[in-house]
């Protein structure tokens, strides 16, 4: 059998693991400080039971124990006493029952127990925030976690799925978990608050504002400073408000907040640069709908949605055409007099040269595929 991050690929025959592929921080697990390992090389390691990866590192559950490889930022790999951002050759876990599941962010991983089902984690993140304490690596338990299926991570806060309810674990300065407070839940999974018989399928967050989707419905907690939860405020929630609009999908969770419903599009938070409205309102507390780009040779419907910096913001339509508005320090738009860092508060056609940029930029940061019929909104 073969598992892969997407980088690195492991291969698992009768017990031996062997990979290839990218190894820049060590996740080929093969000892060697090349960049890239074109064929399967073994790695050594006793019999292999089961093997995970994700985000640059992998773990291996076998007959003598849990061993880890691979970017170890924070001390996330769970190796008491290992201060090295990159681990090159296994190392074993500081876990001494089996582990049967792991779950990985970008700056964390959750090591599930198999005898009772409990959770670990590993408190590097969170301790060189506050202590002194951060080169002990080992992982610890996450009270209340036993019943938790699957994880959706952000940076500072992770979400537990369980059948009956939603659980939250992390940094919760601004009330980003969504359980009534502030404090940090670092040693407890806190259930979130959500009304009776609300179960919610799906979170979105960017570490600081929330949302939490349940069947069209939305709720949102946390940071809203520029108004981003949309829920017609300015202040810091941390119980989640229920939107007032049904909620297909968040489309970027941030200082400006993008969301389809139905078919439309619909935007809250700051609009210092017009990114969202025209006017001259710099904050938008409640959703309200984005206007078709009534641009000759633009054809809906719009097919990508990309939202840079919080300050410009990118539509690609269905016949290759890139419109967009907001902050242009880059010469974004294609357009005649005035300064370039001034901002296009109108629908504007981006220039040949930025278009081919966005087409082929994978990494930009809020891209979506969307598929929204022609109206007289997206």
């Amino acid at each position: 059998m073969t598992e892969t991050d997407g980088e690195t690929t492991m291969s698992l025959d009768c017990g031996w693991l062997s990979a290839s592929g990218d190894n820049s921080r060590g996740a080929c697990g093969v000892g060697t400080d090349e960049p890239w390992v074109d064929r399967h090389r073994p790695i050594i390691l006793p019999r292999v039971e089961l093997v995970r990866g994700g985000h640059g590192r992998w773990v291996a559950q076998t007959v003598s124990g849990t061993f880890a490889w691979g970017w170890n930022v924070y001390n996330c790999l769970g190796i008491a006493s290992c201060n090295d951002e990159v681990v090159r050759s296994p190392m074993r876990v500081a876990i001494d029952d089996k582990v049967h599941d792991v779950s990985f962010a970008e700056h964390k991983t959750f090591f599930r127990q198999k005898t009772d089902n409990t959770w670990l984690f590993c408190p590097g993140q969170f301790l060189s925030q506050s202590s002194d304490d951060s080169d002990n690596g080992a992982p610890t338990s996450i009270g209340n976690s036993g019943s938790v299926t699957h994880w959706t991570h952000f940076d500072d806060c992770s979400f537990g799925f369980t059948p009956d309810e939603l659980r939250a674990f992390g940094r919760n300065s601004y009330g980003q978990c969504g359980v009534g407070w502030v404090d940090d839940a670092l040693d407890y999974l806190e259930p979130v608050i959500l009304p009776d018989g609300v179960i919610a399928t799906d979170v979105v967050s960017d570490g600081n504002s929330t949302f939490l989707l349940a069947h069209h419905r939305c709720f949102a907690c946390g940071r809203n400073n520029s108004g981003q939860l949309g829920i017609g405020s300015t202040d810091d929630t941390y119980t989640p408000a229920e939107l007032r609009v049904l909620v297909d999908q968040i489309i970027t969770a941030s200082d400006v907040t993008i969301i389809r419903s139905g078919s439309d599009l619909m935007a809250c938070g700051d609009n210092s640069t017009h990114v969202i409205a025209s006017d001259s309102r710099s904050v938008i507390s409640y959703p309200m709908p984005l206007t078709m780009p009534a641009i000759h040779g633009v054809e809906g419907p719009f097919t990508k949605v990309v939202l840079m910096n919080d300050t410009t913001l990118f539509l690609l339509s269905s016949n290759g055409k890139w419109v967009g508005r907001g902050a242009d320090p880059h010469s974004f738009f294609d357009r005649d007099g005035g300064s370039f860092d001034d901002d296009v508060s109108s629908w504007t056609l981006v220039t040949e040269s930025h278009a081919t940029e966005l087409s082929n930029d994978d990494n930009v940061r809020f891209m979506m595929v969307l598929s929204v019929p022609v109206g007289s909104r997206l």
